[in-house]
């Protein structure tokens, strides 16, 4: 036995070490939610012109658009565009009035993952990795698969 536990047998041992365990765990947790408390601050977002964090408007989406995997937002119109994976389908959601849905259908047989709009242009991610660009022309849309020579 060591020198300094001459007086303690294997179960006062057991306890005195389980209580030292248990004290500098609580010493460990207590120091790290002190030290984390003062880091923590709310993130804070100042009122841009499309947005006001402060007060969220939420809009509740047609039933139809209940299921989307992609959704990009198109200033042009204040609208959204959403793209439903299984049914290749692509809505235009007005965001000042939800009830007026358009929509387009791209490919069925297809899965559909994410749309981005960019440079008055939207892409369409699909599974297989395949990306569509899509431009629209008085509503008519107009798909363009986008090759990738060295992929």
């Amino acid at each position: 036995m060591f020198v300094g536990f001459r007086h303690f047998n294997n179960i006062n041992l057991m306890k005195y070490l389980f209580q030292i365990k248990l004290t500098a765990l609580i010493a460990f947790i207590s120091i790290f939610i002190i030290s984390c408390k003062n880091k923590v601050q709310r993130e804070k977002f100042d009122i841009t012109e499309t947005f006001d964090f402060t007060s969220p408007k939420v809009i509740i989406l047609p039933q139809d658009v209940a299921e989307i995997s992609g959704i990009a937002y198109y200033p042009k119109d204040t609208c959204v565009f959403a793209i439903i994976d299984e049914d290749g389908l692509l809505f235009k959601v007005s965001l000042n009035s939800p009830d007026e849905v358009k929509v387009w259908r791209l490919d069925n047989q297809r899965d559909c993952e994410d749309n981005v709009y960019k440079d008055s242009t939207f892409y369409v991610m699909v599974s297989n990795v395949d990306l569509d660009k899509i431009n629209f022309v008085n509503d008519k849309m107009a798909v363009t698969k986008v090759d990738f020579p060295n992929a």
